[in-house]
């Protein structure tokens, strides 16, 4: 399968420490059947140079942290010499998440050769363990600023997957300033921290996801001043986030912009002291840069996907209301209209009908239609205007929940766009509604004030409220028709609460001018 689809399967046993390979691997490498050797230093030794420290890197990070999926792009020689450019997607497998016993992947070219045949330099001597070396000149870092460049701007990583391609340009980054990390953190929603979105590297002691402080700090600091900042001090340039103190003695780090306004930050982190120059700063800009309309991009996905599935909820949800609405009708007619209709016929089916009886029957016959009537669409909302409905709403609520409704209107006078006031008195309505199933109080109060640019409504209750963003308000049927509710016209609904504090819903709608009901035009 793994042949049809161009791919080259592998297994890596890490007990025995034998790989075996299989798929299009004589396709792609030209390396045939029992040419391939299953020791992992003949697949090491044929990784690009400058490419090969990230992959091993890579590996030993996921068999020892908490992320056991592998993604790696790296240069692989050919038999003939010239470099396919693989993209290697692997996983980490073991009954004991401590002891892995094997990884399993599948690789593919993905972009025709990049570099051309050339032969690969002596290996260079291991550092000796201890504390890392200080790099104070330029001159001693092995890096090419041109191929640095051109590696960070490849067109080649366009065709990327999202993810991949902001990994890769992390990594790149990261070798290039010879880091042990690259960090792409972004501004979370409530703006108190970074969130490490995505990493290249190994940072010891940090989780694949975790967040640092945005108030303050060197990270903050690139935040907030929209300038890089690349040092072998960052003590003295504000300070490391906690637990980054002897992990970054170097930090070198860039502000990710998106349409004028910083989202995040990308930064390298060494444990060496390292001397940057302005190429550095160049490169890391533009990497900055490069991933920020990938983030851009990600996140228009991810709203599509939230659009996609809220919209999937809110029909889920109408359909169920509707059902729900026809069961309740259906019921009424049958059990209390069904009933008064079979006493009215028993009635003047008897050999003296009174007079009386009929009158009565007719009379709550009346009453029982009209009072359906009204649930469904109050009449009064169209024939008096906003105010006297949620009057009328208000005290009929407080009868039939026993919850008092402190009432506040102003500026209702004027009427407003039919389907603006509907949408006002359904989210008093539903709020209302939720005040009595969840809140558990006495009380409530409700305010709208109309004005000729906006109407703004609040309700408020000092129940026993919910954690905001719970399951209840996010897959809540009356909340989410809430939010339909106030979109349809335009409107901004947000809903405020905390166990033990109550609930605020408030409602603001714009009124665009010359937005008038038909009653206004006539009169």
């Amino acid at each position: 399968m793994s042949h049809a689809a161009g791919e080259t399967a592998w297994e890596w046993d890490l007990e025995s420490g034998r790989i075996q390979r299989g798929g299009a691997m004589l396709a792609i490498t030209g390396y045939g059947p029992g040419e391939t050797g299953s020791d992992p230093a003949w697949w090491k030794e044929r990784i690009h140079p400058e490419d090969r420290a990230s992959v091993l890197a890579a590996i030993d990070a996921a068999l020892v942290g908490e992320r056991r999926e592998l993604v790696m792009l790296y240069r692989f020689r050919r038999k003939d010499g010239s470099y396919a450019l693989l993209l290697d997607r692997a996983f980490v497998l073991g009954d004991d998440p401590e002891q892995p016993t094997r990884i399993v992947g599948l690789a593919r070219e993905v972009t025709p050769p990049l570099i051309p045949p050339e032969r690969a330099p002596s290996p260079v001597a291991a550092e000796p363990e201890g504390d890392p070396p200080q790099t104070d000149a330029p001159s001693d870092r092995p890096h090419d600023s041109i191929l640095a460049f051109d590696r960070v701007t490849d067109p080649a990583l366009a065709c990327l997957p999202l993810d991949v391609l902001v990994t890769e340009v992390l990594d790149r980054v990261r070798s290039a300033l010879r880091g042990d990390a690259a960090l792409a953190l972004l501004h979370t929603e409530d703006g108190v921290s970074l969130d490490c979105r995505a990493s290249a590297g190994i940072l010891p002691g940090a989780s694949a996801r975790f967040a640092v402080p945005s108030r303050h700090g060197i990270v903050a600091r690139v935040a907030y001043s929209a300038e890089p900042i690349l040092t072998d001090d960052p003590q003295g340039e504000g300070g490391t986030p906690p637990g980054w103190t002897r992990i970054c003695r170097s930090f070198a780090g860039a502000p990710i912009v998106l349409e004028a306004r910083v989202v995040g930050v990308l930064c390298v982190v060494a444990r060496a002291r390292l001397a940057f120059n302005e190429n550095d700063r160049r490169l890391l800009e533009l990497a900055a840069d490069r991933i920020g309309p990938a983030f851009d991009r990600a996140r228009l996905l991810e709203s599509g996907r939230a659009d996609r599935d809220r919209l999937a909820s809110l029909s889920r949800t109408m359909v169920s209301s509707l059902e729900e609405e026809r069961r309740r009708v259906s019921r009424e007619l049958h059990d209390e209209i069904g009933q008064l209709l079979t006493s009215l016929r028993l009635t003047l089916r008897s050999s003296a009908p009174s007079r009386v009886s009929v009158d009565e029957i007719m009379d709550e016959l009346f009453a029982r239609v009209r009072d359906i009537s009204t649930r469904l669409r109050p009449p009064m909302l169209e024939d008096l205007g906003l105010g006297p409905a949620l009057s009328w709403h208000c005290e009929r609520f407080a009868l039939q929940t026993g919850v008092r409704v402190h009432l506040m209107t102003t500026g209702l006078e004027r009427r407003y766009a039919a389907k603006v006031e509907l949408a006002v008195f359904r989210v008093v309505q539903e709020a209302l509604t939720n005040v009595a199933r969840h809140a558990k109080v006495a009380d409530a109060r409700v305010a709208v004030r109309g004005a000729p640019d906006t109407i703004n409504v609040l309700v408020m209750d000092q129940g026993i409220g919910f954690p905001s963003g719970s399951f209840l308000e996010q897959q809540s049927s009356g909340l989410i028709g809430m939010r339909e509710r106030a979109s349809s016209v335009g409107g901004r609904l947000l809903i405020s609460s905390n166990p033990g504090g109550g609930t605020r819903v408030s409602l603001r709608i714009p009124i665009p001018k010359g937005d008038v009901s038909p009653s206004d035009e006539v009169s």
